[in-house]
């Protein structure tokens, strides 16, 4: 087996045992906070990138519920994406490992995909604009660069304080 379909392998493995453990610890922060009304209706006051994804998600038929499992499932995407990238970098896959599972355990961080709030996206979102910063770095392409570039944007798109990370 190549060595890029056990790298495959493994880090879908990790974001598998991620999600496990998100669903199986309890959650610290509940399916809707006092902020969740603000995402769920389009207010003044907020970014309309997330209430336009909630929309989208209810307008096909989702619940609450399954849209946080669908937050979940996108963080999992982003975490097997930064594995990848770290793997390549030589990254030790023991230490993936610890870190995936210390990353899940830390039910203060892990608990928010799974509730209504723009944290669901913009942890996922930082987790491939780092990854696509790390690859650009290592290998440079443009493509990487222009990645990163598009999801730092809507990650202010989804929160106003990421412009804080145009640096």
């Amino acid at each position: 087996m190549k060595a890029d379909n056990r790298n495959f392998i493994f880090a879908g493995f990790c974001a598998a045992i991620y999600c496990g453990i998100v669903l199986a610890l309890p959650r610290y922060t509940p399916l809707l906070e006092a902020d969740s009304h603000g995402y769920l209706t389009f207010s003044a006051t907020r970014p309309a990138l997330y209430p336009a994804f909630l929309a989208a998600c209810q307008w096909l038929g989702l619940g609450l519920e399954q849209i946080g499992w669908g937050q979940l499932g996108l963080f999992a995407a982003a975490l097997l994406y930064v594995l990848l990238v770290l793997q390549r970098c030589g990254f030790p896959r023991w230490l993936l490992f610890g870190m995936v599972v210390v990353l899940a355990a830390n039910i203060l961080y892990s608990s928010l995909h799974l509730a209504i709030m723009s944290e669901a996206l913009y942890f996922p979102m930082n987790l491939v604009v780092v990854a696509l910063s790390i690859d650009y770095l290592r290998k440079p392409r443009m493509s990487a660069l222009i990645g990163a570039g598009l999801g730092l944007g809507l990650n202010i798109g989804l929160r106003v304080a990421a412009i804080s990370l145009v640096p």
